[in-house]
């Protein structure tokens, strides 16, 4: 018998949105995560996001009420499930290229230099959502997916677009366009307090790029994304969110390049967070 979840209301600034990745059940789901406004880490998970209604669909930076509860499936913390049938959009946190109000909200995340001790945090159960704030940035690395075509599995959960999987879900709408597979896999490389790093890129905004990019310019999509998320991005300050795996715990990843201007710097970056570890 399936656990009945507690449902409370909630307003959540949304941080991050991962690429969709195949659903049994929905399709397709992406992860998403935020902040609520007493400033609280929370992940949401599944979120079947482009089968929402327009209505229901948020933006990063934008506040978001819906009624969520303790995930029934996944102990850490931080993770719940949403009814998203019941979202209401609110606005969204200044426009593209202002950072100066975003920026206080993602400081409310625990602080890490480290991606050691993020990972053994992680393993331990200490931490899942986190942010990590570059000291210089190395270089994107872009390599082929071990991966780069869907599994036969994979392909029949993405075939499944049938309003019968919705019956109980009457805000959903059917997909018209099968999700494609990534095949390329991007890394960044950066530095902390003069400690080389290495961490992957699974934030919804790069995959775009790169979708875009290949279907308007085969024959450079790669120095295109290199000159937006390298060349242009190494002379920002880049606030990088990290979120880790149910199954792999100690291992984060980046949900979301945060690439800030550096002459809007906030104070409450520049103060020593309760939170820094």
């Amino acid at each position: 018998m399936a656990k009945l979840l507690s449902f409370h209301p909630a307003k959540i600034l949304i941080m991050a949105k991962t690429y969709p990745t195949p659903s049994s059940k929905y399709i397709e789901t992406c992860c998403t995560a935020g902040i609520t406004e007493d400033g609280k880490p929370v992940r949401i998970y599944p979120v079947p996001f482009r089968q929402l209604k327009d209505d229901k669909r948020y933006k990063k930076w934008q506040w978001i009420e819906a009624p969520i509860a303790q995930s029934d499936n996944d102990s850490r913390k931080e993770s719940h499930k949403i009814q998203f049938e019941n979202i209401k959009l609110g606005v969204t946190l200044g426009p593209a290229n202002q950072w100066t109000q975003r920026i206080p909200w993602i400081t409310k995340l625990p602080r890490y230099y480290d991606l050691g001790k993020l990972s053994e945090d992680g393993k331990n159960g200490t931490c899942s959502l986190a942010y990590m704030k570059v000291e210089s940035l190395i270089k994107l690395e872009i390599k082929k997916a071990d991966h780069s075509k869907h599994s036969k599995e994979d392909l029949e959960k993405l075939a499944r677009n049938s309003f019968d999987l919705f019956s109980d879900h009457g805000d959903l709408q059917e997909i018209k366009e099968i999700l494609q597979k990534i095949p390329y896999d991007f890394y960044y490389h950066f530095t902390i307090n003069g400690k080389d790093q290495k961490a992957k890129i699974i934030d919804w905004e790069i995959c775009q790029l790169y979708r875009r990019c290949s279907k308007e310019h085969p024959d450079c999509w790669e120095a295109k994304i290199q000159q937006k998320y390298f060349e242009q991005f190494k002379n920002f300050d880049l606030y990088l969110i990290m979120g880790n795996q149910n199954r792999f715990r100690y291992q984060f990843m980046i949900i979301s390049v945060c690439a800030v201007p550096r002459k809007q710097k906030s104070l409450a970056d520049e103060r020593q967070m309760t939170f820094d570890l």
